[in-house]
Parts: structure tokens; sequence; C-alpha cells
């Protein structure tokens, strides 16, 4: 806290509010001469803390989360070139098309979870992994910045689209 007219630091027992020229203003002793003293200064009074419960602190959330492999383009074109048939015979016995297989063998498009499971199945190998992911409490996040508040980048995941 500052005086109001010269700048001065002021302390709650040292900072007087005084009437100057009609407008209420927090002074410092020197400056509260020039007009008619309102309240004097409050000596500083020792707070007690009380003792509050703290609230219980949210546990981490664990969570299970499925996702595709990072190889999963080498893993379907072994299984395809192993399997002898034509694209265009194997996509129809999956029910894909030719052209979304040949898409997820050249790893131009990530297959969805449901098709993930069918080339699973039908080629015996393994396209999704489990993973576990733990979800902190949003009290404990802590700000890449060095102030405690919490940015909507800590709370939101931006995913960008390729062009």
């Amino acid at each position: 806290m500052h005086c109001e007219l010269c700048g001065k630091p002021l302390t709650p027992d040292t900072a007087f509010l005084a009437r100057i020229e009609g407008v209420q203003l927090t002074v410092c002793p020197a400056c509260a001469t020039h007009g008619e003293i309102i309240r004097q200064p409050q000596p500083a009074r020792k707070q007690q803390r009380s003792e509050k419960p703290r609230p219980a602190q949210p546990l981490p959330r664990k969570e299970i989360v499925e996702e595709i492999v990072h190889d999963y383009a080498e893993r379907i074109r072994k299984a395809l070139q192993q399997d002898g048939r034509k694209l265009d015979e194997i996509a129809k016995s999956l029910s894909m098309k030719a052209s979304t297989l040949q898409a997820y063998e050249q790893g131009r498009r990530t297959p969805s979870l449901d098709d993930a499971r069918r080339l699973e199945h039908a080629f015996r190998i393994t396209l999704i992994e489990k993973i576990e992911v733990t979800h902190e409490p949003v009290s404990e996040r802590r700000s890449t910045a060095s102030t405690s508040t919490l940015t909507l980048g800590d709370m939101v995941t931006i995913k960008r689209r390729k062009k």
C-alpha cells in the first residue's frame, strides 16, 4: 500500500484516511496534515489462525485406455503379405473397402478401434494396446507459468489436423 499523494510506502499502522480537497485518500502522516483526518492509523493486530481441517485431497483417477500401436502399418503389411490373397478379396471378407485397407497398410490412415479389432481377429495380430492413464485432480495440476493459476492450456489438449 502506498500514500495516494506522495507515493511513500505505507503499512496499516501508518496509513491515515483523510479528506483532502473533498476527496477521501489513504495517506502517510506527513500528507494527512494537508486535510481533515477521517480515521487514524490502526495498530496491527495479531491474527489468530483457526485450525480448520483441510478437505481431503481427491485421489488421482486411473483409467485404462485402448490405443492403436504405433507400428500398425508395418504389422498390417506383414499380415497381408503372409495371407497371399488379393487386397480386394481380403477387404471384402472384412467388410471394408480395399482403399481403406490399403491406407491402413501404407500408414496414411489410422484404423478405428472397430477396424483394428476386425484386423486383429482376421490375421491374429495385435494392433490395440491397453495403457493405464492417471488423471491428476485439477487442484494439484501445476501451470508451467510462474503463477499458480490455471490457464485454458492446462485444461485442454489441442489436436491439430494434418493439412
